[in-house]
């Protein structure tokens, strides 16, 4: 047994085993008698020890290069493909971070798909393959490209397989996805939908697709799409602590500005982590009862960081981004004094308008005539038809209508400052909240926890520390009075920016830069207009150059590196901070040849659900009458 064997694997009281992903970076630059010696050790394990383990056939790919990649590659990927195997991509991702390795996949791909159509067989095989393996085979190249960032040509390969088999549910799936990655989340939800009713009894497709729903900010469908695995139809997602599904939600409600049911759906999910703190008394008794000793100490290592957990960052992190936001921008509601219904959309005002006059006329009728009445009516009020505690800030009104948001937000932050520490995002929260506090030994701390975290060139830390030290160099410097603060703020000059000025130290930073390097030009670009207003326009052209490189770089791997969503940060930094309107409409141009299916780079017909079922219903009817012809010739 193998302890604590590296990412990937289970470190409980239990023994641990080594997952795959302990020897991907171990293998990778080996030199070529290693190469030698690992290929005779596995080919070993393969032939007499573990003929039947999927892993000793799959670590191998990792160190092996050239032919001997190309023929262990096709040697493991053909029985997959006889066998229909649908996470066959996922097991060889890994490999995606090497140029070489993922040109010669496609090359090993293609070879293999032009192979079946010909003759249906594997390249340099004689017998016949079902015609199933030239599907996936499809399927494969697909979530190949989709990877690689080249939408167009993975949803041509895609089409190819639906065509082959329309009735496959994975292919509907990938389809919803590769839309989704490609920036379109309202296609990405109708096809996860379209996938979901072909098999209404799979709970995965109706998770995916309610998740895909609330993506594309269809919350009423989300909400109707996932109750209909719960008990009696009920939504009971807040009792069953389905913490995944809050979360979306919440998210969805920051994008479309209802910060009040945000703020409702974060807490709920940091009330279901108080709650499983309680709940260890409860297991505390039974275990000293039964005598699980073994299961009880792991309850208690598991309680020790349970508040480490992403989701509780999510929330907390959530919920101080909203206030931070409300400060910035009272106007979003919690400004407004008296308005109940900031936050929501004009008919759900209507509609809340209407609900509180009825209550006032209810309450005036019943007031003076049937005092007792009344209070049974009261007592009633406080549990519901189920016996549960009553919510009395349902809509999350009370969270949003807050004098002081600085301070809320401070004291969630305090929740996960110190069990999340090992996160990026947090000192970036962190930052942002003591910086509007005016506190800049703390502002230093997140600066310092954050370096530890990720180092001094990651984007965001650079982005920390040039801001930390352009404030105590402008109007926050002014307030620091305290000779002890001064001086540590000096030390701290010295050692990150070694002596130098930040201007020196951002443009240092920016040469050293690679030119496709996107995340860091956008980083040192943002950085140059907060130092120098008149560096806006260079700024701009190095962003939309750093753009222009990625389109023209012949040599990418995995695109995953660089999403929509950095290329939509690009587009905003250029058009928002650096202020270049005509910058902004040729990054735009770039940026959508990149992503041709997005509709927030391109002009792409709204999309209409209803068009796209008849085309369905036209495309299964013709279905239909082909299968008649054939049957009656």
């Amino acid at each position: 047994m193998i302890q604590n064997a590296g990412p990937g694997t289970s470190n409980t009281t239990t023994s641990a085993t080594p997952s795959i992903a302990y020897f991907v970076g171990r293998y990778e630059n080996v030199s070529n008698d290693t190469v030698d010696a690992l290929d005779k050790l596995y080919t070993t394990l393969q032939e007499l020890v573990h003929p039947r383990c999927d892993a000793v056939r799959c670590i191998p790919l990792h160190f092996l290069r050239g032919e001997r990649f190309a023929s262990a590659f096709e040697a493991y990927v053909q029985p997959k493909l006889r066998k229909g195997v649908s996470s066959l991509f996922n097991s060889v991702r890994s490999l995606y971070s090497n140029k070489e390795k993922v040109a010669a996949i496609e090359k090993s791909a293609t070879a293999i798909i032009s192979s079946l159509e010909d003759s249906s067989t594997f390249p340099g095989g004689e017998k016949k393959e079902s015609p199933s393996v030239l599907m996936w085979s499809y399927y494969f190249l697909a979530n190949h490209y989709d990877c690689l960032g080249d939408y167009t040509r993975a949803m041509a390969e895609l089409e190819k397989a639906i065509e082959h088999t329309p009735t496959m549910i994975d292919l509907y799936l990938c389809k919803g996805r590769i839309y989704s990655h490609a920036g379109d989340a309202q296609r990405a939800a109708y096809w996860l939908d379209y996938s979901r009713k072909l098999d209404l009894a799979d709970r995965y497709l109706n998770t995916k697709c309610t998740k895909f729903m609330l993506r594309a900010d269809r919350i009423e469908d989300a909400d109707r799409i996932v109750t209909l695995f719960t008990k009696d139809g009920d939504t009971t997602l807040f009792d069953m602590q389905c913490m995944w599904y809050e979360l979306e939600v919440a998210d969805s409600h920051v994008r479309t500005a209802k910060f009040n049911l945000a703020l409702k759906q974060f807490t709920n999910v940091l009330k279901h982590f108080e709650d499983i703190e309680e709940d260890q008394l409860d297991f505390h008794t039974y275990s000293l009862r039964k005598l699980a000793l073994r299961s009880y100490v792991g309850m208690l290592r598991m309680e020790d960081e349970i508040k480490s957990h992403q989701n509780f960052l999510r929330a907390g992190a959530g919920i101080v981004e909203v206030y931070l936001h409300l400060h910035d921008h009272p106007e979003s509601g919690a400004g407004k004094e008296g308005d109940e219904f900031a936050g929501l959309s004009e008919d759900e005002k209507k509609k809340a308008i209407k609900k509180q006059k009825r209550a006032e006329a209810r309450r005036l009728a019943q007031g003076a005539a049937a005092p007792a009445a009344a209070e049974k009516g009261k007592a009633a009020a406080e549990t519901t038809k189920n016996g549960k505690p009553v919510d009395e800030d349902a809509d999350g009104m009370a969270l949003l209508k807050v004098e002081q948001p600085l301070q809320e937000a401070l004291k969630y932050y305090r929740k996960f400052e110190n069990s999340c520490r090992d996160r990026i995002k947090t000192h970036q929260v962190g930052f942002e909240l003591y910086q509007r506090l005016g506190r800049p030994l703390l502002m230093l701390r997140c600066v310092y926890r954050a370096i530890a975290v990720s180092g001094a060139d990651h984007p965001l830390v650079h982005m920390l520390i040039v801001r930390f030290f352009h404030a105590v160099d402008g109007e926050l410097g002014k307030s620091i009075s305290n000779a002890t603060v001064k001086s540590v703020v000096e030390e701290a000059r010295k050692e990150l920016l070694k002596d130098a000025k930040v201007s020196e130290y951002n443009d240092k930073y920016g040469q050293e830069a690679q030119k496709d390097d996107l995340r860091r030009i956008c980083s040192f670009s943002e950085m140059s207009a907060l130092l120098d207003e008149s560096a806006k326009k260079a700024a701009a052209e190095k962003v939309v150059t750093a753009v222009s490189s990625l389109e023209s770089n012949p040599n990418r791997t995995v695109r995953s590196i660089l999403s929509l969503k950095d290329y939509v940060r690009a587009y905003e930094l250029v058009g928002g901070k650096l202020g270049n309107e005509e910058m902004q409409k040729t990054l735009k141009e770039i940026s959508g040849r990149s992503f041709p299916l997005s509709t927030f780079f391109n002009d792409i017909p709204e999309f209409k659900e209803e068009e796209e079922e008849e085309a369905d219903k036209v495309e299964l009817e013709g279905e239909k009458e082909k299968g008649k012809e054939t049957a009656s010739s």
